[in-house]
């Protein structure tokens, strides 16, 4: 239920729960000396005290790996053509939700429904903490880079035989780039006994922008031919990945209200 902020010493708590009586966070606590693992699993307490920050982001789509460049060969002459490079793929969009806001004297509480499924999750925290809501979409992944081509190698008398020169390989192709995920649609519905939360809470529903497509990969050198040999065969460099489209942007809409709370804690 906790995520580590790099190689800090701050945690996210990311647990999303589904009734507000959850009030522990699970943790695996894993130590490792030499050849030897201690595994503890464990949890904490949950003190509510600080921002809320609610993730519902697209995920965002995998980068194309570059691809090498190919050598020299050893045992044939002719350059080894270079791998086209993987396409990134498409970010996710965020989902639509609507989530209620309303307070008591301990705490505020949220009550987030996924419109496309029903689910529903809740959270709660000490007043006066600003929330933010991150509903927007995964950027596209980028594509690889194509590989260079392989040179061919030089014509060279070997004993009693005359080798050729070698044909040099072609240029992968760059990967196509992976369209951005639309923005999800929020709506929030804040009652009217807590209205001056309005302004402790920012958003983001925006567009996941386009990844970028992979470089061709380079032609490689053709082999040098020996005097009244005939030269090695140029190669042909890869050609550019496409490019992508950025997604939509969600929509957000923010409307003060009154509902019975009682429908809510019971859900």
């Amino acid at each position: 239920d906790l995520a580590r902020q790099g190689r800090s010493k701050t945690y996210t708590i990311i647990k999303k729960s589904s009734n507000f009586n959850e009030t522990k966070c699970a943790l695996t606590l894993r130590y490792n000396y030499k050849d030897e693992e201690f595994v503890s699993v464990d949890s904490v307490m949950m003190n509510f005290q600080g921002p809320l920050r609610l993730l519902y982001n697209g995920e965002n789509g995998i980068n194309g790996e570059h691809q090498r460049s190919k050598g020299t060969p050893l045992l044939w002459r002719d350059g080894k053509d270079g791998e086209h490079g993987p396409h990134g793929t498409d970010g996710k969009s965020a989902e639509s939700h609507t989530i209620h806001i309303w307070k008591d004297d301990s705490f505020v509480y949220l009550n987030v429904t996924k419109m496309n499924s029903g689910n529903i999750f809740k959270y709660q925290m000490i007043p006066g903490n600003s929330i933010h809501f991150d509903f927007s979409g995964g950027n596209g992944g980028n594509g690889g880079d194509g590989g260079d081509g392989g040179n061919g190698k030089d014509g060279e008398v070997k004993g009693e035989k005359i080798k050729r020169a070698g044909d040099a390989g072609n240029g992968g192709d760059g990967g196509n780039a992976g369209n951005g995920g639309n923005g999800g649609d929020l709506k929030v519905i804040l009652h009217s006994n807590c209205a001056e939360i309005e302004n402790y809470i920012t958003y983001d529903v925006s567009r996941g922008r386009a990844g970028n497509p992979g470089e061709a990969g380079k032609a490689g050198r053709a082999g040098s031919p020996l005097t009244g040999q005939q030269s090695g065969k140029a190669g042909w460099n890869g050609t550019h990945g496409q490019t992508a489209y950025p997604g939509s942007n969600g929509k957000y809409s923010l409307v003060i209200e009154d509902f019975n709370v009682d429908d809510y804690y019971r859900r």
